[in-house]
């Protein structure tokens, strides 16, 4: 989570159960997304979207983790 949040993400609105949404400006347009808390990683499938949608590439997020 720390790793979105350097890349622009800020963090949203949480529920009363174990999501919370980050969201990032891509191109004028809000990108919204919804993570699970909790956990140490996010799935695969859910972060590769994540990029794609925010428009991060693979190296961009490899750099925000270091």
């Amino acid at each position: 989570m720390a790793a979105l949040k350097r890349l622009g993400f800020s963090a949203g609105k949480k529920g009363s159960g174990s999501h919370q949404s980050f969201s990032r400006q891509v191109d004028g347009h809000k990108m919204t997304t919804v993570v699970v808390l909790g956990k140490s990683r996010i799935p695969g499938g859910t972060l590769q979207n994540i990029l794609k949608l925010g428009g991060i590439t693979v190296e961009e997020f490899e750099e925000a983790l270091r």
